[in-house]
């Protein structure tokens, strides 16, 4: 009995004495730029760093281990650091990881991350988090008023309407054919790129009158600028092609004897060179044109009107 007493108060006296034993400090490793440990499946949770670089971009791996944390206080009281991105591996951050930094201005947090410590960015007021729409971080920048930026928030695009369009050229001969100036759109004085940032639509560029470029945005830009140019008959041109030759006199005097014509309301409006009616002077003033020979009316020039 008294033997049993003796090996149980020794039992006891171990159990304490392990109980008060100081717990053993986990392992670390390092590659020379980050320290970390191993997790139970062999992933790395990082714990310092040794840049002093402005801008750090945690990798996916370390020794090949990967990168699933960022552990307890392992960038805080960093006096060098302004930015940081986190690999799409990191699912947690641990308890002052970024605290006292006074100058970390932006940290990118992955999609996946779930776990956050309350005190993670403590007494760092000038942090800007960097994440996506319904995430683990949003609620945390949320819950502790931190500014932060959707990462897949849709882009802005610009209102197109305000832009300068200039034309190749702002008037044509009419030959019947339709006609494509080219076109240089430019925003704030920056020239806009056709493949990438609008697109072009031609109306009316065909019949004489008054034709449309519509600028269309695409890409990054939205909505639509116009512009016009004009297309005219030649003075003399009766039958359209955009040129005087013997012809045009021809189907002058071939409308003034009923003969048939191909465009007989043309040939009464631009065949007519001296305004007076059409009538045989109109021939004789394209013919003494074509020899060369001095006419008092712009036979060959562009018209505003019929």
């Amino acid at each position: 009995m008294r033997k049993q007493r003796i090996l149980s108060l020794i039992l006891l006296c171990a159990v304490l004495w392990l109980t008060a034993a100081p717990a053993v400090a986990a392992t670390r490793y390092s590659d020379g730029v980050y320290t970390f440990e191993k997790t139970e499946y062999n992933n790395a949770v990082i714990t310092d760093c040794a840049l002093t670089d402005s801008e750090i971009i945690i990798p996916d791996f370390v020794l090949d281990y990967p990168v699933i944390g960022i552990g307890d206080y392992a960038f805080m009281s960093n006096s060098t650091v302004k930015t940081v991105t986190m690999p799409l591996s990191v699912i947690r951050i641990g308890e002052y990881a970024f605290a006292n930094d006074p100058d970390l201005e932006s940290v990118t947090i992955p999609r996946w991350c779930d776990r956050i410590a309350d005190n993670a960015f403590w007494n760092s007021p000038n942090v800007v988090i960097s994440c996506y729409t319904d995430t683990a971080a949003q609620a945390y920048a949320e819950a502790h008023v931190i500014p932060y930026i959707l990462l897949d928030a849709p882009v802005p695009k610009t209102d197109i309407s305000t832009a300068a369009v200039l034309l190749e050229a702002e008037a044509y001969r009419y030959d019947g054919t339709e006609h494509f100036p080219a076109v240089t759109v430019s925003l704030d004085d920056v020239i806009l790129n056709p493949e990438t940032d609008y697109s072009l639509a031609y109306t009316d560029n065909q019949a004489t009158g008054t034709a449309t470029v519509t600028v269309t945005g695409a890409g990054n830009y939205e909505g639509e600028a116009t512009a016009y140019f004009a297309i005219r008959n030649v003075l003399g041109d009766s039958d359209g092609n955009g040129e005087i030759e013997v012809v045009d006199a021809t189907l002058i005097q071939r409308r003034l004897v009923d003969l048939t014509v191909p465009d007989p309301d043309r040939i009464e409006s631009v065949g007519d060179v001296d305004g007076g009616g059409l009538d045989i002077t109109d021939a004789t003033f394209i013919q003494r044109f074509l020899v060369g020979m001095e006419v008092p009316y712009p036979i060959n020039e562009m018209i505003t009107e019929e």
